[in-house]
């Protein structure tokens, strides 16, 4: 655990509650997004679900039905957060704050592609068990561009937040320099 002395907390907090609203900013913008594709997924779904008469189709409309509600959950519950967030985040927070939200999109971005493959593994299942081939295209080709959306939404959400790091917190670390002399630890910070 890092101890930042209190009068060099106090002095350096204006710009990490800059920054901690920049990056809760970049959460609003996305879950934003990802709660309409979510809703249009839903509506959309639920629709084509209902005016299909049968086959791939009515299976696609359904997997995007079911998708959307998963994804209105963590899209609402984003929202929720980044909505309610107005916590005062000291140094070593802000610092843990911005590596998980970066570690989190990235994980997210491998699961999209394991979505993805889950989708094409569907459709190659399709080609063997024809009894079933309307259902494994239908759900296939759905978690495909499911997956596929989900993955750009995570690399975009990663880059703006790995970006935004760059750009206003590492400059402000540059100016901190941190030692260990076994008997404890201290922390400069050059204004």
């Amino acid at each position: 655990m890092l101890m930042v002395p209190h009068a060099v907390s106090a002095q350096i907090q204006p710009e990490l509650d800059t920054f901690n609203q920049e990056r809760i900013s970049i959460n609003k913008k996305g879950m934003t997004f990802l709660t309409g594709w979510s809703l249009a997924s839903v509506a959309a779904g639920g629709a084509g679900y209902f005016s299909a008469k049968e086959g791939e189709a009515k299976y696609f409309h359904q997997m995007n039905g079911m998708w959307g509600l998963i994804n209105l959950l963590f899209g609402g519950a984003g929202l929720l957060q980044a909505y309610t967030d107005h916590k005062t985040y000291d140094f070593e927070k802000t610092i843990r704050q911005q590596s998980g939200i970066e570690k989190t999109f990235l994980f997210n971005t491998a699961l999209d592609l394991v979505y993805v493959t889950a989708g094409f593994y569907l459709l190659q299942n399709a080609k063997t068990e024809p009894d079933k081939r309307d259902k494994y295209r239908g759900w296939g080709n759905s978690i495909i561009m499911q997956g596929g959306v989900l993955c750009l939404f995570d690399v975009v959400m990663f880059i703006s937040h790995n970006r935004h790091g760059k750009k206003k917190l590492s400059p402000f670390l540059r100016r901190a320099t941190f030692s260990f002399n076994g008997n404890g630890a201290g922390l400069q910070y050059r204004f």
